[in-house]
């Protein structure tokens, strides 16, 4: 079944899944001496690397967009 949320219009190429898939994102994290609890801004764009669970293919999210036909 098609994502309809934040994985929405993504599809590995190569068998076809739709998740799950592992992406190299861009985060703020807040520290402080015992760790960190909060994050804030989870954001990817479409030159990140992406790689399908599934069937371990790789690229960069842009590769994981599905062509509208």
């Amino acid at each position: 079944m098609p994502n309809q949320s934040y994985l929405e219009g993504m599809r590995c190429p190569s068998c076809g899944s739709y998740e799950p898939l592992r992406i190299e994102i861009r985060t703020v994290i807040e520290f402080n001496d015992n760790g960190s609890d909060e994050l804030y801004d989870l954001t990817w764009d479409e030159d990140n690397y992406c790689e399908c669970v599934e069937c371990n293919f790789t690229g960069v999210v842009k590769d994981f967009e599905e062509k509208k036909v």
